[in-house]
């Protein structure tokens, strides 16, 4: 697959992460307070915060959508291309901005992506875009892994939306660089300046909406919130395995061999939860963590060894 290039994502590098649940179908706002206040989509940053708090002054190019201009539930994702009025940082930023990504800008600066250890096969979501000038809105996903002192690519995909008058599925196919699964997950959207291997420049006024993100893991669609929330030791496991949540959501943890043969279905009380492991056959079990409307919170794998 051809590498794909922002040039309006040329400011940001990939080396701090903060782990943070996306809100994968837009539904969710947080009222933010700048020098003007303005509505960002619970944890993903905008340009928002750029355009407003950083440079200051400058238009607001994110906003909440609904009506006509949402796909499903409540709200959507606008993303518009402005044009800065001011650049107060020596022209380290872009002159043009309009994207959203996971993750968070502080004192330290940006922090990128959110826990997550799967393999998926693509990054789907679903786009309308009214571009000016031909120009093109990109969707970016990046997997990657801690390796000792620097964080390794795993996999990235891309996706190219181009003049689409009405909610259209995309699908960014994600390439494997690395037989290992991530720890990371990073996406990002930008309302233009989207190219294959050559990089182009925003046109002011390009308009993307997006909303009801998804992975396809082996056929199967996952809420892109699914995370590795759950600390399970030891692993391999000989006559127990402990499941430890980070949140309270967490509700059950169903367990499976690796046919798929259901073995147990555990409850969590006060975030932990148990399995006597000495009457299971050796070999590689799954794991999916639930909260009390069966939504996933979490999947993985553990070994069992005698």
């Amino acid at each position: 697959m051809k590498k794909l290039v922002l040039s309006s994502l040329a400011l940001f590098s990939f080396g701090v992460i903060a782990y943070s649940q996306p809100n994968p179908g837009m539904e969710n706002w947080v009222t933010q307070n700048g020098q003007t206040s303005y509505e960002e989509p619970v944890s993903w940053t905008t340009s928002n915060v750029l355009n407003q708090i950083i440079l200051g002054g400058n238009p607001i190019s994110v906003f909440k959508a609904s009506g006509v201009d949402k796909y499903s539930g409540t709200y959507a994702c606008r993303i518009n291309i402005i044009k800065q009025t001011s650049n107060q940082t020596g022209g380290q930023l872009p002159d043009t901005l309009g994207l959203i990504f996971t993750g968070s800008i502080g004192l330290q600066g940006p922090k990128y992506g959110y826990g997550y250890t799967s393999r998926p096969i693509s990054l789907d979501f679903y786009a309308k875009y009214v571009p000016v000038s031909g120009d093109t809105a990109v969707a970016y996903v990046l997997l990657t892994k801690w390796n000792t002192n620097k964080r390794d690519t795993v996999g990235e995909g891309g996706m190219l939306v181009g003049n689409t008058a009405t909610y259209t599925k995309f699908s960014a196919p994600i390439a494997y660089k690395q037989t290992y699964n991530p720890d990371t997950a990073t996406i990002i959207i930008s309302a233009g300046g989207g190219g294959l291997k050559k990089s182009k420049t925003p046109k002011v006024g390009s308009s993307l909406y997006v909303d009801d993100l998804s992975y396809v893991v082996t056929g199967i669609t996952e809420n892109i919130g699914v995370a590795n929330i759950v600390n399970v030791y030891p692993n391999p496991a000989s006559t127990e395995v402990n499941f430890k949540a980070a949140s309270n959501d967490a509700t059950q943890v169903q367990i499976s061999d690796i046919t798929g043969r259901s073995v147990a279905n555990l409850g969590f009380e006060n975030k932990i939860t148990k399995l006597n492991t000495s009457k299971l056959a050796a070999g590689v079990y799954t794991y999916s963590v639930t909260n009390k409307d069966g939504v996933v919170l979490s999947r993985g794998k553990f070994d069992v060894a005698h």
